[in-house]
């Protein structure tokens, strides 16, 4: 459905206004055969629509709005409303499905949220269904007691009941799963449904005198239970909490209250301006046990991964502090210790989520004039950085030595300081260099910095030989080592590479890494005298190991080797800037010169003649062994005229493999080609047909290595967007029209008696499209002219090569009007053929705009 018209302003969701919007649903609906289930007929005395599974007033509510763009939804019952939805969903009325989610998310209750629920989760509704777990969340014991809970399906339950902020104790939850598993009598699902309960947070007792009479778990699951239990810490047992995003929960509304301390009512009555030094704070003497502290018991166990602290701060004094949590007030895990630094004022504080009731903040300390911080693992300098950007809010990383700088970004990753993470990595992206590239891809790695880490990566895959021979590369740690080492993009030869593995094993002298760190060596690559005179001489890997790469190497295919290729993604690297070369053909220098602008009959192009043996072709050498996924060319077009051909690539130039076949097909001007990544140093256009004569004639060539999603059926390229355009290079090569390509130009709007369509008398020719390339195709549209109320009937027809056609949509006894959306069995396809066969209003068929693929929006 369109969403090019901003739904309008509504005084309530209840009420459902559409009318705008009316026209396109209808017309998608009615014109779409996948909603096959319903067929409109003419209005008879005795006609009937058999409604299956969808009460009757949900239709007649469906039906009053396709008549008139409105629906109210207050009036309606609830299960007549989830059929509303359904209808909705079914037949992709997509403004009235979101407009009834938004209603019923505005009167979920505990009786209704089940239901709601599994509805939402059928249709995969993401925002109702957040809603709906986030109600049943806040409401967890009432929503199992319900009679709803028992309805739920088995996926719906467990994506319920798995979750961490289902706020209900585990006693609850078992009742509920046990009488939700003995409604179903044949029990298939009892195990996967009650491994759901987390029985060790269950006491002995509710374990001996609940869960055992069910006979639902077994003794051993009883038993593991209880020894998980007294085995574990509590607080590393799997807690649920309550959980309320963006919201402080320490607040007396949500029944927290300061259980240790003095001066207690100071701390959670939210006043942050009125405090001086004899009141607006609370406190707790500071000792060297730290037994003292301040407690605070929130109202629920509750999820949380935020704190903010006000330090008193009416001087220059600076505390140090830690804070624990914990669910029983003796078991208590620190989640920020500040103990060993200087904070004042306004405390950001984050950590990972914890379940807890309790929060201790303890230890605190005044500054003092012999206060010191210990420091291990962290040069001064770097932590120094960080106060002052601390106090400041900036930093200079330009003059800061590399190893500080990886220090200051080490600090920021572990006091998650995300904004100074994210800025110091993005700095470390620009000075990386030969020399520091390993030491940052490493600090990178243990981080977890994806950016940093690619970055350094993709900087290492271009200078791979300088890289193996730095010292920074033996300093590696062998995780870091073995991704460098193991990507296909790492552009060195096989025998670099183990010289530098060779280096980086013997500085370990234990050798316990070394068979794995020798395993990433692809032996296969490596010339019989390198595997002879370098390998073998070094005794780091077995005459076995060396016998079974010589085997591989003779008896295997040449393409089939597992190369490594320079990757430079998004960029055209058959260019004399990337050292490549047209090594084969006539006319060479045109082919790469960059110029598809200035080409004629006589010149501008590379040609080769087309022979029945394939041996002619044009053949590109490429400046580097290279990753490709992609290929365009540009077929000389200054005519009609169409082409064969087919691609190959190839690493010596004796062994080829054919990625793209398009020598069975018509094709003509822009080519965009894609296949699955190959390393090539070669590639090969061979040229099989041409309409006109036995030349081949190729203006242009690109290849590249691309991250944009396509997807390919039997090698050809199934579009994700329409392609019957003239950008695209489509054109109308069969049809009458004032202007030749008024089909394709997008212009849906201005079309009258005279102009603005394309057409051909019935009974006598056709509207034919070409596309650039032959496309697998499974669905197309059409905007019939319809300036008045005539209908008319077609049939349409692909084919690849304009000899051998397929029909795919025939409409010979269906009045048709205005636009058709189309779909049918993935078909190849050059050419499209629309065959008028019906006028009501005279013996002329009119198209006036055209797509393939189908487009969503008129």
């Amino acid at each position: 459905m369109s969403n090019s018209h901003p739904l309008r302003p509504l005084a309530s969701v209840s009420e459902i206004d559409h009318v705008h919007l009316l026209s396109e649903q209808l017309g998608a609906l009615v014109l779409g055969e996948e909603y096959s289930d319903v067929t409109f007929v003419e209005s008879q005395p005795q006609a009937e629509v058999s409604l299956e599974e969808t009460r009757a007033e949900a239709f007649s509510m469906l039906l009053n709005y396709l008549y008139t763009g409105r629906a109210s939804l207050s009036s309606a019952r609830e299960e007549v409303l989830l059929d509303f939805l359904g209808l909705a969903h079914r037949y992709g009325l997509q403004p009235l499905e979101d407009s009834t989610s938004e209603f019923l998310r505005t009167v979920l209750h505990t009786n209704n949220v089940c239901l709601v629920f599994d509805v939402a989760s059928l249709y995969s509704l993401s925002a109702l269904s957040a809603a709906c777990c986030a109600y049943m969340d806040r409401h967890a014991p009432e929503v199992l007691s319900s009679e709803g809970f028992l309805t739920l399906s088995k996926t719906a339950l467990l994506t319920v009941v798995r979750r961490d902020s289902f706020a209900a104790t585990e006693k609850e939850i078992f009742q509920a799963l046990s009488r939700w598993c003995r409604q179903r009598e044949d029990g298939a699902d009892t195990a996967e449904v009650m491994a759901a309960v987390r029985l060790p947070l269950m006491t002995l007792t509710e374990m001996l005198n609940v869960v055992r009479p069910s006979g639902l778990l077994s003794p051993d699951d009883l038993l593991d239970a209880i020894k998980t239990r007294s085995e574990s810490r509590n607080m590393d047992l799997n807690y649920r909490g309550m959980l309320i995003p963006e919201e402080n929960i320490a607040t007396m509304k949500h029944g927290a209250q300061v259980v240790k301390g003095e001066l207690k009512s100071a701390l959670l009555d939210g006043d942050t301006q009125n405090y001086d030094l004899d009141h607006g704070f609370s406190r707790h003497p500071i000792e060297e046990d730290g037994r003292a502290g301040l407690e605070v018991k929130l109202g629920q166990p509750s999820i949380i991964n935020h704190v903010r602290l006000l330090l008193w701060d009416r001087d220059s004094r600076s505390y140090s502090y830690y804070i624990e949590v914990s669910m029983d007030e003796l078991d208590w895990i620190r989640v920020v210790d500040h103990s060993k630094f200087l904070c004042r004022s306004w405390q950001n504080l984050y950590f990972s989520p914890r379940v807890c009731r309790a929060l201790l903040y303890g230890g605190m300390k005044e500054s003092q004039p012999q206060a010191e911080v210990s420091l291990e693992e962290t040069r001064a300098e770097a932590f120094s950085m960080l106060l002052n950007y601390l106090y400041t809010g900036r930093a200079s990383l330009s003059s800061a030595r590399e190893e500080v700088l990886l220090d200051f970004l080490g600090l920021a990753h572990r006091y998650g300081l995300q904004p100074l993470e994210d800025s110091t990595s993005e700095f470390l992206r620009t000075v990386l260099h030969t020399n520091n590239v390993c030491l940052v891809f490493d600090v990178a790695s243990l981080y977890s910095l994806s950016a940093l880490s690619a970055a350094c990566c993709a900087y290492m895959d271009r200078h791979a030989p300088e890289v193996l021979s730095s010292e920074g590369f033996l300093t590696l740690s062998k995780t870091a080592l073995l991704t460098v080492v193991r990507r296909d993009s790492f552009a060195a030869t096989e025998k670099e590479i183990f010289q530098a593995l060779s280096r980086w094993c013997r500085q370990r002298e234990d050798g316990a890494d070394t068979a794995e760190v020798m395993a990433a060596v692809r032996l296969p690559l490596m010339t019989l005298t390198e595997m002879l005179n370098v390998v073998r001489p070094s005794g780091l890997l077995s005459p076995d190991d060396l016998l079974d790469a010589i085997k591989t190497r003779s008896e295997s295919r040449n393409m089939d080797l597992n190369y490594r290729g320079m990757l430079i993604p998004e960029e055209n690297i058959a260019t004399m800037k990337h050292g490549a070369q047209v090594v084969k053909g006539e006319l060479k220098s045109a082919l790469l010169d960059g110029d598809t602008q200035n080409y004629d009959l006589d010149h501008g192009f590379s040609r080769h003649p087309i022979e029945e043996d394939g041996r002619a072709g044009l053949e590109v050498k490429l400046g580097q062994p290279s990753i490709i996924n992609h290929v365009r060319l540009l077929l000389w077009d200054r005519d009609s005229r169409s082409y064969s051909y087919y691609i190959e690539v190839s690493m010596d130039e004796l062994d080829w493999i054919r990625v793209v076949d398009h020598s069975k097909f018509l094709c003509r001007s822009w080519q965009n080609l894609y296949f699955s990544p190959r390393v090539c140093r070669y590639v090969r256009i061979v040229g099989t047909h041409n309409t006109v004569n036995k030349v081949f004639h190729l203006v242009a060539f690109e290849c590249m290595f691309t991250h944009r999603s396509f997807t390919l059926d039997s090698g050809l390229v199934v579009p994700g967007e329409n392609v019957a355009t003239i950008s695209s290079c489509a054109s109308v090569v069969e049809g009458v029209s004032r202007s030749r390509n008024a089909l394709l130009n997008g212009d849906t709007r201005n079309y009258d008696w005279d102009s603005g369509y394309t057409c051909h008398q019935l009974g006598s020719g056709a509207i034919v499209i070409q596309l650039a390339q032959p496309y697998s195709i499974g669905s197309l549209r059409l905007l019939l002219w319809d300036c008045d109320e005539r209908s008319y009937s077609y049939y349409i027809e692909v084919s690849t090569n304009q000899q051998q056609w397929t029909k795919v949509v025939d409409r010979t006894r269906v009045p048709c009007r205005s636009w058709q959306t189309l779909k049918f069995d993935k078909q190849p396809a050059s050419f499209i053929r629309i065959v008028g066969t019906h006028n009501t209003a005279n013996e002329v068929f009119h198209c006036v705009h055209f797509e393939c693929l189908a487009q969503l929006d008129p």
